[in-house]
């Protein structure tokens, strides 16, 4: 798997928060995905199903 700096990420707006993709299966990782997410004060989430392991 390649290295990732800081910069490196794709971000996803959803649910009223930004998600920061660093590690994830279309990068290369087979199964882990770890994201830097901002939250909003406030800000009610939504229901999550966890299918694969995850960092956040």
């Amino acid at each position: 798997m390649p290295i990732r700096k800081n910069g490196d990420h794709y971000t996803h707006q959803m649910h009223g928060a930004q998600f920061h993709s660093y590690v994830a299966p279309s990068r290369g990782s087979r199964q882990l995905c770890a994201w830097h997410t901002e939250l909003e004060p406030g800000n009610v989430g939504a229901p999550h199903t966890v299918s694969h392991e995850e960092v956040f």
